[in-house]
């Protein structure tokens, strides 16, 4: 549902102004006190800081095409099918 969200919003968004981006973004998985309990079951290379997840994802929306159909991207970049 969440696609169709996502992809509807980009087409009318993208009728009122052609600069505009919209996007799902994925940040990995944050190292955190929610995540704790969990993290031995995460790769190190897995676990990202606050920073470094935030700076990716400002990379994938700077490097991301501008187009009316959305799109929902992973923190390296790649695009995930919905």
């Amino acid at each position: 549902m969440i696609n169709m969200i996502i992809i509807n919003i980009a087409i009318e968004f993208h009728r009122a102004n052609l600069n505009t981006k919209v996007l799902a973004l994925r940040p990995g998985t944050i190292h955190n006190k929610v995540i704790e309990p969990f993290g031995k079951n995460v790769a190190p290379e897995k676990l990202f800081s606050i920073n470094y997840s935030v700076n990716c994802l400002l990379g994938v929306i700077k490097n991301t095409e501008r187009e009316p159909r959305g799109g929902f991207y992973v923190w390296d970049g790649k695009e995930m099918a919905w």
